[in-house]
């Protein structure tokens, strides 16, 4: 039969479970504000001085009171801590059972680990503690402590335990799924903000089976990309809704991820509508049981990186292929110069047999041959000296759109009746301040190598125009300037050219015709005439769909600009000799051209004296500076160029006429010439009417300047 405490114990148990019932609590937002209700009504049920919740810590080393309540004062606290490690019977009894029910706690095997520390400073005699599980797992504990007579804990108290115990797992749980979900919400705030907005293009692939996927949505990044709204695309096969050479990229990537189940990131390059590239990185997104039920791609539009890297390799080979034709350009030059002199042993030689008379017939006839195979070797020389920009160049202001028509006229005569030309002139007063003849010879390699290129059928179409250069265009135009520029298009719709080819196409020797129908030296030379004129070539080509030769040369923007004056170009047609017998210095340091040039001027009624070498001939003339009426030096010297002798000969008897030779004169221009005193500059090789020419110049010149000083 119950006992009036136990009547009194159950009803109290039944008022507060009825109390906490109509309580709108325990929905998980308030934690300790629950806590907080069921500490108090526990320990008014119960009848017990003192009751608190603990939980153990994350790292399950001790226990932490989230609120204990003391009816006394009415008071509650947190924050006291007990170590898990100190108390081993207590907590290895709340893991293995529900409830710990201890009428004697000093002396309970569970309990007496608090003793000293806490059970007899605060005056508790009985314990009843049930645990608080989560899951199963044991995460705390709900404590009444009785102060006073020892007590023995009921059947209804103790179930009311464990129904409180209860009470703080579904707080505890409701409380720990609120922060879940409010985790979880904001991750997915999170993620659509991002999703929204990144400028990545993210597209969410549907896995229904390996090889069977759709379109699930698309961000607004992927909508531009698409030019479709997500919910147009949503369900739609995926193989359906991009141009078929990116969707069999696409397609690939997304089956090689869902297959694999492993991240991969692919280069896809876009064409029409969109001329574009991106890095399109694959994910695969599981279900709980491992498998794939989707494939994220995040697409990145690299395009600007891709022209820059594109443009960076075009500059970079472009240096690349200036420095090598520079190197090789000075090669030139440097074997131009002294293959001159070899061919002035045989021209200069050759000319005074055939001028002697001394012979006839067939020897003539072989001697006429070594001639002319001599001029043609001269020829190719000089094509060298254009190409290594060491040929003198005597420019003044042209109309651009004559030299083009001249140019088409001169081909007009030569072309396959199956190739048509096309001329488009924009601008008809476009002036440039430029060589004629050598512009001429640039317009006539481009067109001549055009017409082959095609065979015996195609269009040839020639544009001139004038574009305004910016700084951006002057890194892909290096060395252009800024300002507007005379632009010549030749386009042809032969063959083309693939890469490798196009990187040697100005390289001298380097042809892709047969062998005995080109020297590999036009282009070459168009390279070398264009940088003389402070301009650019570049070449615009791929197999199969033809090539274009695009030549930018800086616009004369004031057409009467000052020509700059053509020196050493003597006239083909003396009408007078001013030579008699007279003494001339004549030096260079090889002996064959010193003797022919001695020979030469025998021939032409002079008196030579020849020297080899630089200062040994400035010693002869200082030695009788009024013995000699003319002086002819060669200007590449060792120990002193033709230049240094000059100026020095000049410093002794400044009215003494000079004459410079050399295998090239690209260093010397009128006012260089003027500021030497050099009268002339004699072409190597020369012939004996060629040097008479400019021995009566420079001796007319002194007379005249002679005769004017009197």
């Amino acid at each position: 039969m119950a006992t009036p405490r136990d009547t009194n114990a159950l009803k109290r148990a039944h008022r507060a479970l009825l109390e906490l019932a109509r309580l709108r609590s325990f929905h998980g937002d308030n934690l300790a504000g629950d806590v907080r209700t069921l500490t108090e009504i526990a320990a008014h049920a119960v009848d017990v001085e003192r009751a608190s919740v603990w939980l153990l810590d994350a790292n399950k080393t001790k226990i932490v009171s989230l609120d204990l309540f003391e009816r006394g004062p009415a008071r509650h606290s947190t924050g006291l801590e007990l170590l898990v490690a100190d108390h081993p019977a207590y907590f290895r009894a709340l893991e293995e059972q529900r409830l710990l029910a201890a009428h004697d706690a000093v002396k309970d095997a569970e309990t007496r680990e608090y003793r000293d520390e806490y059970l007899l400073p605060l005056g508790i005699t009985s314990m009843l503690d049930a645990a608080v599980r989560e899951r199963g797992v044991f995460a705390g504990v709900i404590c009444f402590e009785h102060i006073g007579p020892k007590r023995r804990w009921t059947t209804e108290e103790e179930i009311f335990a464990c129904a409180m115990a209860d009470l703080v797992s579904l707080a505890l749980e409701s409380s720990r799924r609120l922060v879940t979900e409010a985790a979880l919400a904001a991750t997915e705030r999170r993620e659509r903000e991002i999703f929204e907005n990144t400028r990545d293009a993210i597209f969410l692939i549907g896995v229904r089976e390996l090889g069977d996927y759709v379109v699930e949505a698309l961000n607004p990044a992927a909508e531009a990309v698409c030019k479709h709204k997500s919910a147009q695309l949503r369900g739609a096969s995926l193989a359906a809704t991009m141009p078929a050479q990116v969707a069999a990229v696409v397609l690939e990537s997304v089956d090689e991820c869902a297959r694999s189940g492993v991240p991969l990131t692919r280069e896809i390059a876009t064409q029409h509508p969109l001329d574009r590239w991106f890095d399109a990185t694959f994910v695969p997104i599981r279900r709980d049981d491992g498998s794939v039920y989707r494939v994220a791609c995040i697409a990145r539009d690299v395009t600007d990186r891709v022209h820059a890297e594109r443009e960076r390799e075009a500059l970079q080979l472009q240096v690349h292929r200036s420095q090598k034709l520079d190197a090789l350009a000075t090669l030139a030059a440097g074997v131009a110069h002294d293959f001159n002199n070899f061919l002035m042993g045989i021209i200069g030689n050759a000319n005074l047999m055939l001028e002697s008379g001394q012979l006839d017939g067939e020897s003539l006839e072989r001697l006429q041959q070594i001639i002319d195979v001599a001029n043609r070797a001269r020829d190719l020389v000089r094509q060298t000296m254009t190409f290594s920009r060491k040929e003198h160049l005597r420019r003044t202001p042209l109309a651009v759109a004559e030299v083009v028509a001249d140019a088409v006229k001169m081909l007009a005569s030569t072309l396959p009746r199956g190739i048509r030309v096309t001329v488009d002139v924009g601008v008809r007063d476009a002036k440039v301040l430029g060589d004629a003849t050598m512009l001429h010879q640039v317009l006539a390699n481009l067109l001549r190598n055009a017409v082959q290129a095609m065979g015996d059928s195609g269009e040839l179409r020639v544009g001139l125009d004038v574009v305004s250069v910016d700084a951006e265009m002057t890194k892909k135009l290096a060395p252009l300037r800024v300002g507007r520029h005379v632009r010549i298009e030749v386009t042809d719709t032969g063959p083309g050219m693939d890469a490798a080819t196009q990187a040697r196409l100005f390289e001298p020797f380097f042809t892709t015709k047969p062998q005995g129908q080109g020297m590999g030296l036009g282009l070459a030379v168009v390279y070398g005439i264009v940088r003389e004129h402070d301009g650019v070539v570049i070449v615009t080509s791929r197999v199969g769909e033809g090539t274009t030769f695009r030549v930018y040369v800086p616009l004369l923007e004031d057409a009467t600009s000052e020509v700059v004056p053509a020196t050493g170009a003597p006239s083909a047609n003396p009408t007078s000799s001013a030579t008699s017998v007279r003494r001339v210095l004549f030096v260079d340091d090889q002996s064959y051209v010193a003797n022919l040039g001695a020979a030469m001027l025998k021939r032409l009624g002079c008196e030579p004296v020849i020297s080899t070498d630089a200062p040994q001939a400035l010693a002869t003339f200082s030695a009788a500076p009024d013995a000699f009426a003319l002086v002819i030096t060669d200007y590449a010297m060792p120990q002193m160029n033709g230049v240094e002798l000059a100026t020095a000969i000049r410093g002794i008897r400044a009215n003494v006429p000079i004459v410079l030779m050399s295998g090239f004169d690209a260093a010397f221009d009128g006012e260089r010439v003027a500021k030497v005193g050099i009268h002339a500059i004699l072409q190597k090789p020369f012939t004996l009417a060629l040097l008479q020419q400019v021995l009566d110049r420079a001796l007319r010149a002194n007379e005249s300047a002679t005769d004017g000083a009197a």
